[in-house]
């Protein structure tokens, strides 16, 4: 095989004599404490020789393993309930040891709230998902061989080991804490929405993200058969702090490789459910209170550049650390709350703003209202009539009326002028139809149904 035995034979005569030794390494490994390039080489031939020289009558080594050929190595992964025996042995202890670890890590936690138990999160879990990487490396040849039989026939609640690790904090620390951990997420996010100092974005990022890597159910029957494509692992150091040695890439298991199948969707429930959810329905409320508290006590154009502040920060906010999925939702439900909810307000406003000649506020009004495609549920009243699909759609009604009424008024008032003068003043009349058009030509120059409107009022005979 690639990757003979280090240092020719093994003295490990059992299960136990060798889960002993590799044990150890793992305390090392999640202690922080790191292990060498020869020590992890170590753990991974020994775990190599036991599950290709076992007998599985006793249960034990019958030989030391001299280098082998493909076809010996296939045959031992091949060997019928012997094989299967001795992956299950040494699965299930890998299994306890980190129920216990994650079990450990949650009594930790217990009793904390707010900050300190996302501090705790953050610290905890990112040491546990990369020592596990660590883990996984050393388990190759596990994963490669008894797991991905496992998976392909069928077996549930099987998976390759860096996922095991993954559903073990899952199932182990973060359920049980699940109470706890969303109230915190949600108060950081509103403290930061208040302009209150809050964690580090990349710990909130690090915490969220943790949802979607956990995305898999436990029943899928194991991680993806891509795994088995994958090499054994190059000689590594073990987790953060190791002495000596370079880290590398995990292949396998890494980034939490779903179940049989699993689309990037599918794997996206456990977010949708735990997290994102929540994070909706208290992002619109929010912004429903706060929009109608501030167009209680300040204008409409102040309003505006709020909204427009408003949702410059959600879209920021996904790219901090919320996960890509969510921002077209996010956004949806912020301009429902911001914007679909006033729009009577603002067309209220509309034609004061054209009078008054505020073309930047006119501009924000637009690229706001543009954004508003779908009735929303209810006014900001808590009625239910049904708004227009199109925030514009009124906008350009009201902009049509208000054309035809200041420009019928200017005309009037320089008619009589220009009738007895017998046309000699005809420029006056020109100067009077342009002079009511400059103060809206920026503003209607975006919608090209409004120019049409426009058109047809001015062009339309006396």
């Amino acid at each position: 095989s690639r990757y003979p035995p280090y240092g020719g034979a093994t003295s490990i005569q059992s299960l136990n004599e060798m889960w002993a030794q590799v044990k150890q390494g793992i305390d090392r490994i999640y202690n922080m404490e790191g292990i060498s390039k020869p020590q992890y080489m170590k753990m991974y031939t020994d775990i190599y020789n036991y599950c290709t020289s076992v007998d599985p009558a006793r249960n034990c080594v019958t030989q030391p393993l001299a280098k082998k050929g493909k076809g010996e190595a296939r045959g031992a992964k091949d060997t019928g309930g012997g094989a299967r025996f001795v992956g299950d042995e040494l699965y299930t202890k890998l299994k306890d040891d980190l129920k216990a670890r994650v079990v450990d890590l949650k009594r930790g936690a217990d009793g904390k709230v707010g900050n300190d138990l996302l501090e705790y999160f953050y610290t905890h879990w990112s040491r546990f998902r990369k020592c596990s990487v660590t883990v996984d490396g050393i388990f190759n040849y596990l994963n490669r061989n008894w797991v991905k039989r496992e998976c392909d026939e069928g077996r549930k609640n099987i998976y390759f080991v860096y996922q095991l690790a993954l559903n073990t904090w899952k199932e182990h620390w973060l359920k049980p804490h699940q109470a706890q951990v969303i109230p915190a997420l949600m108060s950081e996010i509103e403290r930061e929405r208040r302009g209150e100092n809050i964690l580090k974005s990349a710990y909130l990022k690090v915490i969220i993200d943790c949802y979607v890597e956990l995305g898999f159910e436990s029943d899928d029957g194991g991680a993806a058969s891509a795994m088995a494509a994958s090499g054994s692992p190059a000689p590594a150091s073990g987790g953060s702090g190791s002495r000596g040695g370079s880290s590398r890439s995990h292949v396998g298991g890494g980034g939490g490789g779903s179940g049989k199948g699993g689309s990037s969707t599918d794997r996206l429930h456990f977010y949708e459910e735990m997290f994102e959810r929540q994070f909706l329905d208290e992002t619109e409320q929010f912004y429903r209170v706060e929009s109608r508290d501030f167009l209680q006590q300040n204008s409409v154009t102040a309003y505006l550049a709020k909204a427009e502040r408003r949702l410059e920060e959600e879209r920021k906010r996904c790219s901090d650390y919320v996960h890509r999925s969510t921002e077209e939702k996010l956004l949806a439900r912020c301009m429902e709350a911001l914007l679909a909810a006033h729009l009577s307000v603002f067309w209220q406003e509309f034609p004061a703003l054209l009078d008054a000649d505020r073309e930047q506020d006119l501009g924000r009004m637009y690229r706001l209202c543009s954004h508003v495609q779908q009735p929303h549920r209810a006014d900001a009243a808590g009625g239910s009539d049904s708004l227009p699909v199109n925030g514009l759609d009124r906008l350009v009604e009201l902009f049509e009326q208000y054309v035809a009424d200041r420009g019928l008024e200017a005309v009037k008032s320089v008619s009589s002028a220009v009738l007895s003068s017998e046309g000699q003043d005809a420029k006056l009349y020109v100067d009077t139809i342009l002079g009511c058009t400059a103060s809206t030509t920026i503003w209607c120059c975006r919608p090209s149904a409004t120019i049409a409107a426009l058109l047809k009022l001015w062009t339309r005979p006396a």
